[in-house]
């Protein structure tokens, strides 16, 4: 994972740096307390409010805008696209998500349909 970018402020890259530190810790167990009903491998992990992406009208904006910067979006490149993912829940919550980056992006979309049953 890359958090650093080229650019960012001192105080972003603090941030960035204090954020994979606390995911690392996350991953090492260090931060999170077991859950009562699946305590092997479930955990609650608080997640600080300086990470929190606030659910408002201009939360997801703010996380497509963390991952994909304004340049990546507006000069699309396959090879760095492949680089990024936002990782969602539920297939209606990826729709939702690539609706709004769809409509940030210039250009024209293409739909392509497919079916799930072979035609013979």
């Amino acid at each position: 994972m890359r958090l650093l970018q080229p650019g960012n402020s001192e105080d972003e890259q603090d941030l960035a740096r204090s954020f994979a530190s606390w995911l690392l810790d996350i991953g090492d167990g260090n931060i999170g307390e077991a859950d009562v009903e699946d305590s092997q491998s479930s955990f609650w992990v608080p997640i600080p409010e300086r990470y929190d992406i606030r659910d408002d009208n201009k939360g997801l904006s703010n996380l497509i805008n963390f991952i994909y910067d304004k340049d990546m979006l507006q000069h699309l490149s396959a090879q760095e696209l492949q680089q990024k993912a936002i990782v969602c829940p539920r297939n209606d919550i990826a729709d939702i998500i690539n609706a709004e980056i769809l409509s940030m992006v210039c250009g024209n979309s293409t739909t392509y349909k497919s079916s799930n049953e072979a035609i013979p």
